[in-house]
């Protein structure tokens, strides 16, 4: 992974570094039922989505799912995780989705 970002919540955290490894926490993925709402934490997850790593791996964002429903408007089941292709300013496209049976 060339870029792993989490939310502040420990749990967020835990998932990131027992997944993979080395994280960045970033309070943009806090979940907007948080203090302070969603005061551009949406637009900057879009951000995230849309724009690719610098380098050549893969970004991974662990955060909360009413972040990704409002956001993207997907719904996705507890411990599920969607896969997306940044396109650039025409935005995202999801690409796939993996159960947490299949983890």
């Amino acid at each position: 992974m060339e870029e792993v970002r989490t939310s502040p919540f420990h749990r967020t955290r835990d998932t990131g570094r027992l997944a993979f490894g080395d994280i960045t926490v970033d309070p943009g993925l806090l979940s907007i039922e948080n203090a302070g709402g969603p005061a551009g934490r949406l637009d900057h997850l879009r951000g995230l989505l849309s724009n690719p790593v610098t380098g050549a791996g893969n970004r991974v964002l662990v955060s909360h799912r009413g972040n990704l429903l409002f956001a993207a408007g997907i719904h996705l089941a507890a411990a599920e995780a969607a896969v997306f292709r940044p396109d650039g300013a025409a935005g995202f496209t999801l690409i796939g989705r993996v159960a947490a049976e299949d983890w």
